[in-house]
């Protein structure tokens, strides 16, 4: 089931997939009223994960920062997807090239995309 703060991100390609070990991945955004901006980087936090959600001024989410620790990105390469508990809520990551099994979630959202804004 999909919680209000559970974030699926996906990486396309392998270019993102290295970008993330180097830097920042920016991408898009896309929730259930609207799509903005997404910025996926590698931290030495003392979490697995953590994220923030940007909001405008009247407070309506229009994107997400999201932090994993090092170890995490690891992890990511060995497996093809990870998955982080925060308590409250979720986090996961795919490389959608190795993870099919969230293929249709990733479709789907690909859809909405197209009907947002």
């Amino acid at each position: 089931m999909l919680g209000h703060a559970d974030l699926y991100i996906f990486l396309e390609n392998d270019e993102e997939i290295q970008l993330l070990k180097e830097g920042t991945v920016r991408g898009l955004f896309v929730n259930a009223k609207t799509k903005g901006k997404l910025e996926l980087s590698l931290s030495d936090i003392q979490d697995l994960a953590k994220y923030k959600f940007v909001k405008d001024e009247k407070g309506n989410v229009q994107g997400a920062n999201v932090y994993l620790h090092k170890n995490s990105y690891e992890k990511l390469l060995e497996k093809g997807a990870i998955g982080i508990h925060l308590g409250y809520s979720h986090i996961n990551v795919y490389d959608i090239k190795r993870s099919k099994n969230d293929e249709m979630l990733y479709e789907s959202l690909k859809v909405k995309e197209r009907y947002l804004n």
